[in-house]
């Protein structure tokens, strides 16, 4: 039965959620135009500025209720003046199916704009199948309007890569615009999926003191809604994030980081 129930959840992400697998739908949404000071997770290493160095590892267990679909995620980015470079690895991996997803990320700072860009390799096989592969290139551009508004836009698969028997397209864009005054933030994007259509982003978050944060976001396409805290401890990070999907169910996410 829970191989059925595998499967049925598989094939609802790859298509209901417009992506061609289970890494394609990160349990974790940050927008592209947010600051350092709330990308708790650094989820789009391809615009992420880091102060020194930063190592992070996050794992998603039992996404939607399932065992098979733990999620583990790594990445290391270190800081050269103005350049960034990340290297980070997503996986999933159980008797049925596994994927690995490994990806280079770069990005440099001219006073005021950040241009990003990043390549990723992605390979997946479910029982009984052969495997399949890809290659995408996504780019990224933010841009500081003023002291506290910021503007970013993030574009993923240019290339068009998808996998083996796959003929619709994948390619993406996210448009954002983050607004931050002291210790709060709220910001809003937008998600256009070439074959699947444009979803809304809406979120905020506070301060709450020296030691802890919080995030909360919305997502209209696939419906959602998540809550992210971190706790800091002197250059440590732990992290959670806790999120409800329509029709998937509910998932978490702890994490730890730690800047060096």
């Amino acid at each position: 039965m829970r191989k059925y129930i595998l499967i049925i959840y598989t094939l609802v992400l790859t298509s209901n959620l417009s992506s061609q697998s289970l890494l394609d739908y990160s349990p974790v949404w940050e927008s592209p135009a947010l600051s350092q000071k709330f990308n708790f997770f650094n989820s789009n290493l391809i615009i992420s500025q880091f102060d020194n160095n930063k190592f992070g590892a996050n794992v998603s267990p039992y996404r939607f209720g399932l065992e098979e679909l733990n999620t583990l995620r790594l990445f290391y980015g270190k800081n050269i003046t103005n350049f960034n470079l990340a290297f980070g690895i997503n996986a999933v991996s159980n008797k049925l199916y596994y994927e690995i997803n490994p990806t280079l990320s770069a990005n440099y700072k001219f006073d005021k704009v950040i241009l990003g860009t990043q390549l990723s390799y992605s390979r997946m096989q479910i029982q009984g199948t052969g495997a399949f592969n890809t290659l995408k290139i996504d780019i990224a551009a933010k841009l500081q309007l003023d002291e506290n508004l910021s503007a970013a836009v993030l574009l993923k698969n240019l290339n068009d890569g998808k996998f083996a028997g796959n003929s619709q397209s994948n390619k993406s864009s996210t448009v954002g615009i983050c607004y931050e005054i002291e210790n709060y933030f709220t910001s809003a994007d937008v998600e256009i999926r070439e074959s699947f259509g444009t979803g809304f982003i809406i979120s905020g978050g506070m301060k709450l003191n020296d030691l802890l944060k919080s995030k909360l976001v919305y997502k209209t396409y696939p419906q959602s809604i998540s809550l992210d805290v971190i706790y800091l401890l002197q250059s440590n990070q732990l992290l959670s994030s806790f999120s409800y999907t329509e029709k998937l169910g509910f998932s978490s996410t702890i994490g730890y980081a730690v800047e060096f």
